[in-house]
């Protein structure tokens, strides 16, 4: 796959240099993550890999989202709750939370 020249470098890159970044700043990339999200998710996409060095800052300044070798397309939303699910019970040691049995029952 080939992808296009993306000139701004990292979010990693940049956040390394700013040291860090103003509640405006990370304000507007949440924001701009979030809605990247959003629209995979739509698709039944799941973004595994979200990490700054997978953020890419065009000519603007706005996000794209880049490695998508570990993203997953779901067939069915149950099987998509269930992953969600099975992936933070199993980061939690099996520790039941309240969350979980709402989810559960959809």
């Amino acid at each position: 796959m080939l992808l296009e020249y993306v000139c701004g470098g990292e979010l990693f890159t940049y956040l390394r240099n700013a040291g860090r970044f103003t509640g405006g700043t990370a304000l507007f990339y949440a924001a701009e993550i979030v809605l990247a999200l959003e629209y995979l998710h739509s698709l039944s996409l799941v973004y595994r890999d979200l990490k700054p060095e997978n953020l890419l800052l065009d000519r603007q300044g706005h996000l794209k989202l880049t490695d998508f070798g570990f993203a997953k397309k779901l067939e069915d939303r149950c099987v998509f709750i269930s992953y969600l699910f099975m992936s933070y019970h199993n980061t939690c040691y099996g520790v039941p939370h309240p969350w979980q049995v709402r989810l559960s029952s959809y």
